[in-house]
């Protein structure tokens, strides 16, 4: 496919299309859209529907990908020891 430097491909929900664009016209998908679709008209296309519904879907797969990884990186940090600290002089405890 032929594209400008700085382009990169976009996939499209609901169509499956693929589009070059560059930065600028992307919007990342935010929690609020999905709440849209209920506010528009009787006029919007059953494609843009469904790709509202096809990118809530996958939003939660991320986030609970997300999350999981956070969870198994916590898991991993607590097992480290603590930090190295130097002893200057031994004392006895107790």
């Amino acid at each position: 496919m032929r594209h400008d430097v700085g382009e990169f491909p976009v996939l499209f929900f609901g169509s499956n299309d693929y589009l070059w664009t560059h930065q600028a016209r992307v919007f990342p998908y935010m929690e609020g859209d999905v709440s849209s679709k209920d506010k528009m008209g009787k006029g919007v296309d059953g494609t843009y529907k469904k790709a509202l519904q096809e990118a809530a879907a996958r939003f939660e797969e991320l986030k609970a990908q997300k999350e999981l990884r956070q969870l198994q990186e916590d898991r991993k940090n607590d097992k480290k020891p603590p930090p190295y600290k130097h002893i200057k002089v031994n004392r006895p405890i107790g």
